[in-house]
């Protein structure tokens, strides 16, 4: 947990990776039937496992289709996972805001779409309509269907992220997406140390290309709320 110095991809990262393969084979053993769950190292006093769900990373519900066993702090909140509800229709996933361009691009969120982000999977889990409301009570209000949606937010890039320009790669390749989420949709306008930049849609993205120095990025919806955050390129 140092920084490296003076290393390259081939005495630095190229020697981790090749070490991290060859354990992975060990314990493989030679066939993915042999995999073994058997944590590498102990987990600490202040860490508990838990049954997790594998899209939200909270903690399973009973409707989860993927779930896993973690790893996680013991402080952490154990809330059941707000995404994934049943419903009449089946298995409903709650996307949130952030989340939705995402998922319409990789056919996770279509014409099945529903209010407040939800697409339907056509799918059914033993006495879930028993246990309904328990996790409606124990789902986040904002992402319940009839919660208000945020007004306007950027999500990305993160307020105060440093981003460095990679001097081997084209400038041209080296692009920061500028994303937000509305309530209202619409068209976003994005200007970038005051200078207007361009438009995207509320779910969608603008690519702006990184130049060094400190940069205020401001969204602004039609009826004019602004989010902003700003972010460091060297």
């Amino acid at each position: 947990r140092t920084p490296l110095r003076n290393s390259s991809g081939v005495t630095g990262a190229g020697p981790i990776f090749h070490a991290v393969m060859l354990a992975a084979e060990r314990r493989l053993g030679g066939s993915t039937a042999d995999f073994s769950w058997a944590p590498i190292a102990a987990a600490p006093a202040t860490a508990e496992r838990r049954e997790i769900c594998a899209l939200s990373g909270q903690t399973a519900n009973a409707w989860c289709p993927i779930r896993r066993h973690d790893t996680v702090a013991a402080e952490s909140a154990d809330v059941p996972c707000s995404w994934h509800h049943q419903s009449d229709e089946g298995l409903v996933t709650y996307w949130p805001a952030e989340y939705r361009g995402w998922a319409r691009e990789r056919g996770l969120d279509d014409a099945s779409r529903g209010s407040g982000g939800a697409a339907v999977a056509r799918a059914s889990q033993p006495d879930a309509r028993s246990r309904a409301d328990a996790s409606a009570s124990a789902r986040p209000a904002a992402l319940r269907p009839d919660a208000p949606a945020t007004p306007l937010a950027i999500v990305s890039p993160p307020d105060g992220a440093t981003y460095l320009i990679d001097p081997t790669l084209r400038r041209e390749y080296q692009t920061l997406p500028l994303r937000a989420v509305s309530a209202d949709g619409g068209p976003i306008e994005w200007r970038v140390s005051g200078r207007l930049v361009g438009a995207a849609a509320a779910d969608g993205g603008l690519e702006w290309p990184l130049a060094p120095g400190t940069h205020r990025i401001e969204a602004r919806d039609p009826r004019g709320r602004t989010s902003a955050a700003t972010v460091v390129v060297r």
